[in-house]
């Protein structure tokens, strides 16, 4: 593996972390408001 694939790897792997961090956080808030409804 070349530098520019470990990279381009590397921030694969913290773009999915990052949104799976968000649909995460978004799904807790759909949660918590059918909940309080």
């Amino acid at each position: 593996m070349t530098a520019a694939q470990a990279i381009s790897y590397i921030s694969l792997g913290l773009n999915a972390q990052s949104n799976a961090r968000a649909f995460t956080r978004s799904n807790r808030a759909t949660i918590t408001a059918s909940v309080s409804v």
